[in-house]
């Protein structure tokens, strides 16, 4: 699975990178840590080779939303799963509404289950 990461705290970012290459060693990342950043890479021809975006809500140069519509807006074939540090129910209703495939809070032993979490993402993404 080919995931496009973006995480504006590389401490995060670094942590997530670590466990995931422990846990789930097939799944390749590569993290941006702006939103700019993660636009031009779904703006180009690179956008084709994603399965998935993990994306953080709060980024330093804006937010994980805009990102999410981006990719619904241009109809990208890709899986979203929206993370954040401070979540909370009417946020996490928000975001699946406008259309990401899952929503995970920076909490507990969410790294353990970030692989699980995503592989399940990216099948019920596929599956619709």
């Amino acid at each position: 699975m080919h995931i496009l990461y973006v995480e504006d705290d590389p401490y995060d970012a670094d942590l997530t990178r670590r466990q995931l290459r422990k846990t789930a060693p097939h799944f390749d990342l590569e993290v941006v840590g702006t939103q700019r950043e993660a636009l031009a890479r779904l703006s180009g021809p690179d956008a084709s080779r994603y399965d998935l975006v993990l994306t953080d809500m709060r980024l330093r140069d804006g937010d994980g939303l805009t990102i999410l519509t981006h990719i619904r807006t241009r109809e990208l074939p890709l899986a979203v799963v929206m993370i954040t540090g401070a979540g909370d129910e009417e946020t996490a209703v928000a975001v699946l509404k406008a259309g990401a495939n899952d929503y995970v809070v920076k909490r507990g032993d969410y790294l353990t289950r970030l692989p699980l979490t995503l592989e399940d993402a990216l099948y019920h993404y596929r599956a619709e």
